[in-house]
């Protein structure tokens, strides 16, 4: 992540590093950006549901191809609520950052930490 080290955050990745990179960066571009973070999938489910909005989730996922999980970060820009929400998950529409994986679902894993941004 070379613009979180330019802006002093390292090369960490997780909810709180990057919402300060797309905050920091978006101020030297004169954008107005608002980028927040926190913790477990609520955060996510509302920024897409109720606003709209992407918002990127850190955590140990379920590969692509079900096999395992992996530590990744993945932008989620959509929604599958079930219809049976007792014994169903939600289901994040993401990018996964791979080539051919710009529209899979995640219903599986730990979200560890999150965030959400407007620009």
């Amino acid at each position: 992540m070379k613009e979180g080290k330019k802006f002093g955050y390292g090369y960490s990745s997780w909810g709180g590093s990057i919402a300060n990179v797309i905050n920091s960066f978006a101020k030297t571009k004169k954008f107005k950006a608002v980028a927040g973070s926190g913790v477990g999938a609520n955060l996510a489910y509302r920024e897409i549901k109720n606003n709209k909005r992407p918002s990127i989730l850190f955590g140990s996922l379920k590969k692509p191809n079900g096999s395992g999980k992996v530590k990744h970060a993945v932008v989620a820009y959509g929604l599958k609520v079930p219809k049976d929400t007792f014994n169903e998950f939600n289901t994040y529409v993401c990018h996964y950052g791979w080539n051919g994986y710009a529209k899979v679902n995640i219903s599986g894993g730990l979200i560890g930490s999150v965030t959400s941004y407007t620009i």
